[in-house]
């Protein structure tokens, strides 16, 4: 499964007006990017991560599960 899942990730923080991700930040969603396309982790799963960055949750709370699988697809 291949997924552009840094780009959703960017399309999500310019959309929504967010602070964007340190360059930490961004290692790691690289990281989680490699490791959804390998399948060592599911898409939802690294949904989760990246809303625990920066605290996005709270932010994005009006996204349903499916829209952001949408997103990151």
């Amino acid at each position: 499964m291949s997924t552009h899942f840094v780009a959703g990730a960017k399309k999500l923080i310019v959309n929504e007006k967010l602070q964007d991700l340190s360059g930490d930040g961004w290692g790691r969603m690289r990281q989680l990017e490699r490791e959804v396309n390998d399948g060592r982790i599911t898409l939802e799963d690294a949904i989760e991560k990246f809303l625990n960055e920066r605290d996005y949750r709270h932010n994005l709370k009006k996204y349903k599960t499916k829209d952001l699988l949408k997103i990151f697809k």
